[in-house]
């Protein structure tokens, strides 16, 4: 250690605490600029925290919007496919909408199933003896000839 100096005057006191008063002030000289960058940093940090808060918001509604349009797609999907499994099972398009399934091969079976009901059936020709009798001669000898040329083809 160094040697000790006894303090005997006003002057000398002085001139030992401005010298501590000295060294203490170099510590915080910086004070100033550091208090200004604390200042700047958190504007910045504000200001950053806006921006996240903005694509946060942003990205809620583009994310919503790919939502709203990938269910549009579907939709139209499902009718494109609708409509052409309608035209290849001879449906009329006006039914493709009534077509029921959750996907291409439950509309195909739906529209089987409805082309059934609505293809046309050959008609069954009736029974001869469901005919009703023949009471005009004219008629009758009319349909005599009809059979007789049926039956005797060439």
């Amino acid at each position: 250690m160094s040697d000790f100096k006894i303090i005997e005057t006003q002057e000398e006191l002085d001139a030992v605490i401005k010298a501590r008063l000295s060294r203490e002030r170099e510590k915080y000289a910086d004070y100033e600029d550091l208090k200004k960058q604390l200042a700047d940093f958190e504007a910045k940090e504000t200001t950053y925290q806006n921006t996240i808060n903005d694509l946060k918001t942003r990205e809620a509604d583009l994310t919503s919007q790919i939502e709203s349009l990938n269910g549009d797609l579907t939709k139209t999907k499902l009718q494109t496919a609708k409509q052409r499994i309608a035209t290849e099972y001879g449906l009329p398009l006006d039914l493709a909408e009534r077509l029921q399934g959750d996907d291409e091969e439950g509309f195909k079976a739906d529209a089987e199933r409805l082309a059934s009901y609505l293809a046309p059936k050959q008609p069954t020709p009736p029974m001869k003896s469901n005919e009703p009798a023949i009471s005009d001669s004219k008629e009758a000898s009319w349909a005599e000839m009809a059979r007789n040329l049926i039956n005797t083809g060439d």
